[in-house]
């Protein structure tokens, strides 16, 4: 029985007629908007103690979404996800690695309570999809950064273990996925 989805479209008459198949190495891109998101870290020296970059990108519109962060501890990860809500919208999935963060616990029941599913990629899996936006972003964030080295935004300190943390700041939605 075939499992991968090449050879299930190759096998399938009527699928021939709707589409070319994939190409090996293509990764899948949403169908609709809010359908699947990428997500990863990356680290801009430049910016000192908010060197971790958070980037989500909407793989179906290209729409992307960047914020800087003291870490990629699972706290940074939700942080950047709820901001990426507020100005992308809920998506229906996040495609990601599992890195620690993103394995952990706490954003597996963050996912849940916002009804959001995840898809891992291997951890040494390159993500040409956000190579190039992470460059621009880091350009620009520096030359941001360099016009008003004066606005910073802190982020709450807390202690650097996230496992322990007993509060519950996952404030998930309180109306319908929109």
């Amino acid at each position: 029985m075939p499992t991968e989805a090449p050879d299930i479209v190759d096998l399938c008459d009527d699928c021939h007629a709707l589409a070319a198949p994939l190409l090996a190495g293509v990764k899948p891109r949403g169908l609709r908007a809010l359908e699947i998101w990428q997500t990863d870290v990356t680290q801009v020296a430049k910016f000192g103690r908010l060197k971790y970059v958070h980037v989500t990108v909407n793989t179906f519109s290209s729409a992307m979404w960047a914020s800087a962060h003291t870490g990629e501890k699972t706290r940074d990860v939700i942080a950047h996800w709820r901001q990426a809500f507020a100005v992308l919208g809920i998506p229906s999935a996040v495609k990601t690695d599992n890195s620690p963060a993103y394995a952990s616990q706490k954003v597996q029941q963050f996912l849940q309570l916002w009804n959001i599913g995840v898809r891992w990629v291997p951890v040494k899996c390159v993500h040409p999809d956000l190579r190039l936006q992470r460059k621009n972003l880091a350009n620009r964030q520096a030359g941001d950064r360099n016009q008003n080295e004066s606005h910073q935004v802190d982020e709450p300190s807390s202690d650097d273990s996230d496992a322990d943390n007993t509060s519950d700041h996952s404030n998930g939605p309180s109306t319908s996925r929109h």
